[in-house]
């Protein structure tokens, strides 16, 4: 509506403001919400900076989130960066981009509500490896997609968006997880510090996922100046869309091979860990 009216530039600029606002007074909401409830001894909270290479040495399965993360991010750059490509140049139809990235987030969004009954279910391994194998599933449906096949592309997109959907639920609800381990293992409590580490590797991610596509696509001979490539950039254009992620994924899936954080263990270290506070708690409260 506001390109119509105003231009792309101004449409583009007055979308992204609207979005920045209501995400920052969602953001404002969830922080005056909130309230801690957990009490923990005042000497967890004690940080200093050789803690947190403690913690990473110490915290296993903080050090593999990372490494999820990080390739999961950059999968995720490198879908977004591409599908404009797939669907203009590749598919013809630059009418059909919006209602394209639509079917990357509705699907994933009405499928959300069912990953706790999964949870239940599955290991969290299992739960992994059925996200990214409909991820995959997806992807490979793009790439065998003709042009013409409109219909099939856009199930495929929401497959797609299914697995990758539950895939990003999933991940952040296992960061508190790797919190508890490592004040278990260190008795420090680095819940702040633990997520501004998950952060700068997401992000660094995003940026390596943002820079891939343009490798390829440079590689396979896309011109930015013409509106009809040739064939060889459009083959870039669908392996930077899906071979690429999908090889990508085979890094995730290994990597969460070594997350020793199991159902059992985790729920084991938690009633040991709230034990050992509830101790050292009553130790402070004797002492004042």
């Amino acid at each position: 509506m506001f390109t119509k009216n105003l231009g792309a530039a101004t449409g583009w600029q007055l979308t992204m403001a609207i979005m920045g606002i209501m995400g920052g007074l969602l953001l404002w909401g969830c922080f005056f919400s909130t309230h801690e409830r957990v009490r923990v001894p005042a000497s967890h909270n004690k940080i200093k900076v050789k803690d947190v290479f403690e913690q990473l040495m110490h915290n296993r399965p903080l050090v593999i989130l990372c490494i999820f993360f990080f390739v999961i991010y950059g999968v995720k750059s490198i879908v977004s960066a591409t599908g404009i490509y797939y669907v203009t140049y590749y598919v013809g139809r630059a009418d059909l981009v919006k209602w394209y990235s639509l079917a990357g987030t509705l699907p994933a969004l009405a499928f959300i509500p069912a990953i706790p009954w999964l949870a239940k279910h599955l290991s969290k391994f299992q739960l992994i490896i059925v996200s990214i194998a409909a991820d995959i599933i997806g992807m490979a449906g793009l790439f065998f997609a003709k042009p013409e096949w409109i219909t099939w592309i856009f199930i495929s997109r929401g497959i797609a968006s299914v697995g990758n959907g539950m895939i990003s639920a999933y991940m952040w609800a296992l960061i508190p997880e790797t919190v508890e381990y490592g004040e278990y293992k260190t008795n420090k409590r680095m819940s702040g510090v633990i997520y501004a580490i998950i952060g700068f590797v997401f992000k660094c991610g995003n940026a390596l996922g943002g820079m891939i596509p343009g490798l390829v696509l440079s590689a396979t001979g896309y011109v930015a100046t013409t509106s009809h490539q040739t064939a060889g950039a459009l083959h870039g254009i669908v392996i930077a869309t899906t071979i690429v992620p999908i090889i990508i994924y085979f890094i995730a899936i290994f990597s969460m091979k070594f997350y020793n954080l199991d159902k059992e263990t985790y729920n084991k270290i938690s009633a040991e860990l709230q034990a050992r506070n509830k101790k050292e708690l009553a130790e402070e409260e004797n002492n004042k």
